[in-house]
């Protein structure tokens, strides 16, 4: 699947490896993460995120961790916000309003 950054002109391919529905995503982008959802009471699910694979130095490794998890909580955030009050926080785009986009990351 292709994920799209409007915001910032930007877009990844993303693999999905497994998914079953309602409690488990499995993806690799570039490195592998999965999502695991544990249905809760009062209507709430747990959402748990576990990312591997990373490459390169230990450096390298805790950058690329950092990253990665720093995206899936500004998501996860938002997605909490616009299923139980109705409002869009727009963390993603407001995170690096600057950004600029090399010409290989654009669509």
């Amino acid at each position: 699947m292709t994920w799209f950054w409007d915001h910032y002109g930007v877009s990844a391919q993303v693999k999905v490896v497994t998914l079953d529905t309602n409690r488990r995503l499995v993806i690799e982008w570039p490195s592998r993460a999965e999502w695991l959802f544990e249905e809760r009471p009062h209507e709430a699910t747990l959402v748990t995120i576990h990312a591997s694979g990373f490459e390169g130095t230990w450096r390298e490794q805790y950058q690329q961790a950092l990253d990665q998890t720093e995206g899936f909580n500004l998501v996860i955030a938002a997605c909490k916000a616009w299923l139980e009050f109705g409002v869009q926080l727009r963390l993603v785009d407001d995170k690096s309003p600057d950004f600029e986009a090399a010409p290989s990351q654009l669509q």
